[in-house]
């Protein structure tokens, strides 16, 4: 049995949730036995639409270290022969890896370097993985890592034959996302600059915007979408990848969207909400020429930078093309497999 331990809410978002899904149905491919472990009902959303069976542990989120979560975890493994433990979890120390590590092969993501993981197999897929010596901290260990955006496991939508990207003259359609959970309530605040300024008119341009399965201001944005025809508010989208081969730019937030983006060869805009997005700003900016217009936690004008930056796309049909021929580059959409193939040998 592989056990995979991680959370979804309107405070972490759904990031960690849908990469874990992505391997999850890689490794169901494989025949595998797959059950996911996550904390509390709020996790359930996304998971109530997959194949796969749950159980609600009744422990915090966001303390994976306390006695409660490893006594429960503990019990779970022991009662299954060789079991696999995909944790992926920002609150997850190393010492919930040493009280696991004797009851089954450990999987963890690490995208922080913060500690050295007693783990059997790492990942860090992130596009700066070069700030960072795994070779040096795991010499001498056992510990198996999988470094750079090879590794990234995006879902199998991206992975499609990849066509040079045709670009719209006359009116262009943008994908305007910010992940499952918007909690700076960055899609509301834009859409009501959008309004006030008259942005939407004057730009020959259709808005088409996902609201993720956490936001909780769906009702603002229905609002926004009734007074213009040029918005459009999309709940529950499970294809992305063809809504992005649709559009031709893409506005976001900085996770691993951008990689999609890559993948997908789409001009794209993108602004951080969290520590773990500040990375990205310097080498999605400079590898895959992408747009960074701020942090929504600290800057100013920052509904002004996003639409300036889109007239600026809109304006430079080169600087289109040549963004989306220099970010496919990035990806080639084989990571899930890659990593799948590594799980299965543990």
């Amino acid at each position: 049995m592989i056990f995979i331990r991680t959370d979804s809410n309107s405070e972490i978002a759904t990031g960690h949730m849908m990469r874990c899904l992505t391997i999850a149905r890689g490794l169901k491919e494989k025949g595998k036995r797959v059950e996911f472990l996550i904390s509390d009902d709020t996790s359930v959303v996304l998971l109530k639409k997959s194949p796969f069976k749950y159980r609600v542990l009744n422990t915090e989120w966001n303390n994976l270290d306390r006695n409660l979560e490893i006594d429960a975890m503990k019990k779970i493994l022991l009662r299954e022969e060789n079991p696999v433990l995909i944790v992926d979890s920002y609150f997850a120390p190393n010492v919930y890896y040493k009280e696991l590590r004797p009851y089954a092969k450990l999987v963890t993501f690490d995208d922080f370097y913060k500690e050295k993981y007693d783990v059997d197999l790492l990942i860090n897929y992130s596009i700066f993985h070069n700030m960072y010596d795994y070779e040096l901290r795991y010499a001498g260990t056992e510990t198996i890592t999988l470094i750079g955006p090879a590794f990234i496991p995006l879902r199998e939508q991206f992975a499609r034959d990849r066509k040079k990207r045709i670009f719209n003259k006359n009116r262009l359609d943008i994908l305007v996302m910010s992940g499952g959970g918007d909690k700076y309530n960055v899609l509301s605040s834009l859409l009501l600059y959008g309004q006030e300024k008259e942005e939407f008119s004057r730009f020959r341009a259709d808005f088409h915007v996902v609201a993720g399965a956490y936001n909780t201001n769906i009702d603002k944005l229905r609002g926004v979408e009734s007074l213009f025809p040029e918005v459009m508010i999309y709940e529950n989208v499970e294809d992305i990848a063809g809504m992005m081969e649709k559009c031709d730019i893409l506005v976001s937030s900085a996770s691993t969207v951008l990689y999609e983006a890559c993948a997908m060869g789409i001009p794209t805009i993108f602004f951080c909400m969290s520590d773990d997005q500040v990375n990205d700003i310097k080498y999605f900016s400079e590898e895959a020429g992408f747009i960074y217009v701020g942090d929504v936690r600290y800057e100013k004008d920052f509904d002004k930078r996003i639409f300036e930056a889109i007239g600026c796309l809109m304006d430079k049909e080169d600087l289109r093309r040549d963004i989306s021929e220099k970010s496919q580059k990035i990806v080639d959409g084989l990571g899930t497999n890659r990593i799948v193939e590594e799980i299965c040998c543990l």
